[in-house]
């Protein structure tokens, strides 16, 4: 039972799809998609998996390696 908020007097399972489309819409969450099955790679490992925006860090790139390493 949710005790504050908008929610309030809710049980959980009737609050969590309004809570979650509000913090969806603040930009404070994204959705999150997970497999349906187990996922095993070609060295046949189980591996943790996640549908979401994917990007990479060029960590040979000077500008950032030095900004790093004067933060440190």
């Amino acid at each position: 039972m949710i005790i504050e908020g908008e929610c309030k007097g809710k049980k959980v399972e009737e609050a969590k799809p309004i809570i979650k489309q509000q913090m969806i819409a603040a930009g404070e969450a994204v959705l999150y998609y997970e497999p349906e099955s187990e996922v095993i790679s070609k060295t046949e490992d189980n591996c943790i998996c996640a549908l979401c925006d994917q990007w990479l860090m060029n960590y040979g790139e000077e500008e950032w390696k030095n900004q790093v390493l004067a933060h440190v």
